[in-house]
């Protein structure tokens, strides 16, 4: 019973009043009920009110906060939000930014609200503020919020710089040169490394190449410590490389190495000779000289064209002195070149015969004929070797090689060859050279024990078992001997008995 007092209007209506001065929490889904009576004999009359109350919400919980977040890995991350009616708005936020990655179930009874986040980390993240907040839109300011300092594990961010004092357009051979690696990383690096042409570089004092305190001393630089330089940050979290920095160092023209230097050419035939150098700058002008002359070739006796670092002499010997050496030249700002790129032309003529030719493993049907190589011509040549029939004076068979060796079988045995080699290039054949051989006539074969064994022990064998058989006859015929004497032995004394 909360109140048993009413009272009476105008018009006869009996009226109460129930004041409840403050509702909470507890009151919620509670039923008040109004009773009115006037004699013992019939049910009182009755009518209820069920409370019905927006609820704030009470708690909101990240719940699998974890000690620090790899940058780039996905995360599923849940909120709960307990005791809000209706259910609450629930809202992520990172820093300033809201999140919209979310997904929002609500329990049965509507009194547990989760929220999933889909997030992946980046490396900016690490110390921003990541909340989850609830907020029962029914009631304003009702909102709560759980919040997370983020520890977010990233690779290295590495970043190379080169000493202002230095200009990347003026650097010299012999110039010292200072990079610099700057690197930000949770955790902190463990190591730091450096990169050459994409290639891990190793400090060598010897060479002039010293590394300490993340910067990389460069003493002395020389033309082929020219490239792309980078630095790399390495922590649990894996590696992480910097920009790249180019140095491209000055210095006068060189050979490139690996260039063919021997050419050969029949007169009036035209050759181009190439000539590559390494320079930088690489606005070259080339000269070209022949047989350490001190006058350069002019272009009317050949032609000569360049493109960056490369120039080609395209040139025609017209006799005998027109062969001989080339000698190429480059200059640039920095100088002209101290060793010149040198190269040979040599007259290209027909190749020589090959000589010392020899008969080897000869056997009834095939042998082998070895032969050394003669002066080429100047060009690679293709050796052939023809083998003809002594008596028919027929070609039996023809073969070529790269090599003056050729292996010839299935020949007829017993038989006498006319053999005829000589070599071949572009510029024409050798004379040949003539030669004469045999093959083996079968009946000279030795006798083989190994290919004969197996009948041999046929043959032991079916003599061993021919007279066993014997000996097992001879066996039996003299036990049927001995038997017939025996009954006749009986036969006699029978009848000497009667």
């Amino acid at each position: 019973m909360l109140d048993d007092s009413y009272e009476v209007t105008s018009l006869g209506i009996v009226r109460n009043d129930l004041l409840v001065p403050v509702l909470t929490r507890q009151d919620f889904s509670t039923v008040f009920t109004c009773k009115a009576n006037n004699n013992n004999i019939t049910n009182p009359k009755s009518t209820s009110v069920t409370v019905d109350m927006n609820l704030k919400p009470l708690e909101v919980k990240i719940l699998n906060i974890e000690q620090f977040l790899s940058a780039t890995r996905r995360y599923e991350l849940a909120c709960q939000s307990v005791g809000s009616r209706p259910p609450p708005i629930m809202a992520w936020w990172n820093g300033e930014k809201r999140m919209k990655r979310t997904e929002e179930t609500i329990s049965q009874d509507t009194n547990v609200t989760t929220s999933i986040l889909i997030f992946t980390p980046t490396s900016q993240d690490h110390g921003k503020t990541l909340a989850c907040r609830a907020e029962n839109p029914a009631i304003p300011g009702s909102g709560i919020q759980h919040t997370w300092k983020l520890n977010v594990h990233y690779r290295p961010i590495s970043e190379l710089s080169i000493d202002s004092s230095i200009s990347l357009e003026n650097i010299h051979e012999g110039d010292e040169v200072v990079l610099s690696c700057t690197v930000q990383s949770n955790p902190s690096i463990i190591s730091l490394f450096w990169r050459f042409q994409g290639k891990q570089l190793i400090p060598s004092a010897e060479n002039g190449v010293i590394s300490s305190n993340q910067s990389l001393n460069l003493q002395h630089i020389r033309r082929n410590q020219g490239g792309r330089y980078s630095c790399v940050g390495v922590n649990s979290e894996g590696e992480g490389e910097s920009n790249q920095i180019a140095l491209h160092v000055k210095h006068i023209p060189v050979c490139k190495n690996g260039q063919k230097n021997s050419y050969t050419a029949a007169r009036h035939e035209t050759v181009t000779i190439p000539c590559e150098v390494e320079a930088f700058p690489r606005r070259l002008t080339f000269r070209w000289a022949f047989n350490q002359s001190t006058k350069y070739v002019a272009e009317g006796r050949a032609l000569i064209t360049t493109d960056r670092l490369r120039s080609s002499l395209v040139y025609i010997p017209k006799s005998q002195n027109d062969f001989g050496t080339f000698y190429c030249f480059a200059m640039n700002e920095m100088g002209t070149q101290l060793k010149p790129c040198v190269f040979t032309l040599a007259p290209a003529g027909p190749p020589d015969p090959p000589n010392n030719c020899t008969i080897l493993n000869k056997t009834s049907s095939s042998f082998v004929i070895s032969c050394q190589t003669g002066y080429d011509g100047g060009v690679s040549p293709t050796f052939f070797c023809q083998i003809i029939d002594a008596a028919s004076h027929k070609l039996v068979i023809e073969v070529n090689s790269s090599q003056p060796i050729f292996h010839l079988a299935n020949l007829p045995s017993n038989s006498r060859f006319l053999i005829s080699i000589y070599a071949y290039n572009s510029k024409g054949r050798s004379e040949a050279v003539v030669a004469a051989a045999d093959t083996e006539h079968i009946s000279n074969k030795q006798f083989d024990i190994e290919e004969w064994l197996p009948t041999i022990f046929g043959v032991a064998l079916g003599t061993v078992v021919i007279l066993a058989l014997l000996c097992v006859i001879l066996i039996i015929l003299l036990n049927v001997r001995n038997r017939r004497r025996n009954c006749k032995k009986n036969y006699q004394m029978k009848q000497f008995d009667r």
